[in-house]
């Protein structure tokens, strides 16, 4: 977006009346005139001319910005912020689109500064014009921060769907997290190339600051698997896409805006093989795959208004750990005790079996998949 301060000095020949403190203020880059709208939206940087007539239940968000120009009568909500000028319509366009054309320049080469080696790099894996992994090597040699012997590929994806997001002011910010990596913007996403000299299973840095910087921006990181074999990124990249979507879809820690692509990684296979069911079965009822007495036990829940199968779930996936299972479903030991017993009791399956509880986990997985991402429910 331009700086509210900026376009105005622009017309500050013009400048009748303007709201205080528009220095720092955003002003959209997306123009309308202002005909008979019935609500001004935030995100639209409306320009009335003297015809410019509004109907009298107009709305308008937070912040809508209207720059009149000579000859405007309007009545504007109070959440509308306007400014009153001297010009002609003419005029105010031409300006108003120069000063935009020149922030879109000035971006342009900004980006360029901050990543364009390795955007131009980027694009050449991505685009497989070039597939093997020394090839791939060499080129990134050339980028600010060489590679190690092993790649991980990370992934910024946005909550929303902003006109222009700010690529640039969030990359900046990255910067102190992850100070010796290549960064870029691909598509409506930033992705990061960070690089180590030995395998590295889990990274270390501080996830409650970054956490705090991706919740300002509304953003999620992901981060994929790292590998030696440089012309797996692609693949890698997108597993990565695919993880942070499911990891949004599934919500399972509310709150988590920082995702590693093997917390996941189960859903994505889960994923494919949903993909694939449908594909040879012309079905997506993949609850076919699911052990029949997690089925019963979903089917009960439902009926009682129960919680057993999420209790089983965490007690599998806590290793069978009492108190973890406790804490993970806010219930006291002894009410998990009971539950577990009533599991039991319901389905008469044999947890010492450890084939079995792999199958159950699994199967409580795919329904949770085939609730939350697929938003299907069992029948009854």
């Amino acid at each position: 977006m331009v700086d509210l301060g900026y376009l105005l000095r622009r017309l500050e020949p013009y400048l009748l009346a303007a709201p205080p403190g528009a220095a720092g203020v955003p002003c959209p880059e997306r123009i309308e005139l202002l005909e008979a709208q019935s609500a001004l939206r935030a995100d639209r940087l409306y320009l009335a001319g003297a015809g410019a007539a509004l109907p009298e239940a107009v709305s308008a968000e937070a912040g809508a910005l209207v720059l009149a120009a000579e000859g405007a009568q309007l009545s504007l909500p109070p959440e509308a912020v306007s400014v009153r000028l001297s010009c002609s319509l003419p005029c105010l366009f031409n300006t108003v689109s120069e000063v935009i054309a020149d922030a879109a320049a000035r971006r342009a080469v900004e980006l360029e500064h901050a990543g364009g080696v390795f955007q131009r790099c980027w694009e050449a894996i991505i685009d497989r014009r070039i597939t093997g992994s020394a090839e791939i090597r060499e080129m990134l040699s050339r980028t600010p921060y060489p590679i190690g012997a092993f790649a991980h590929i990370a992934v910024v994806t946005f909550a929303y769907d902003a006109p222009d997001p700010p690529y640039l002011e969030l990359i900046s910010h990255l910067r102190a997290f992850f100070p010796q990596s290549n960064m870029t913007i691909w598509q409506r996403e930033i992705v990061l190339l960070l690089t180590y000299n030995e395998r590295c299973f889990r990274f270390e840095f501080p996830e409650k600051e970054l956490s705090e910087l991706l919740s300002e921006y509304d953003v999620f990181l992901t981060i994929g698997n790292g590998t030696r074999n440089l012309s797996a990124l692609p693949f890698l990249h997108n597993l990565s896409l695919q993880a942070s979507l499911l990891a949004r879809q599934l919500n399972e820690e509310k709150g988590k805006r920082c995702f590693f692509y093997e917390e996941y990684s189960i859903y994505c296979a889960i994923d494919l093989c949903a993909q694939r069911f449908k594909e040879l079965h012309r079905s997506d009822d993949i609850i076919y795959l699911v052990h029949p007495a997690v089925v019963h036990l979903t089917r009960y829940d439902r009926k009682h208004n129960g919680n057993l199968r999420d209790v089983l779930y965490y007690y599998l996936r806590n290793d069978r750990n009492l108190i973890k299972t406790a804490a993970d479903t806010y219930m006291h030991r002894n009410t998990v005790i009971n539950k577990i017993n009533k599991i039991l009791e319901l389905v008469d399956i044999d947890l010492e079996d450890g084939g079995l509880r792999q199958r159950l986990m699994f199967s409580c997985q795919i329904i949770r998949y085939y609730e939350k991402v697929m938003k299907l429910e069992l029948r009854l």
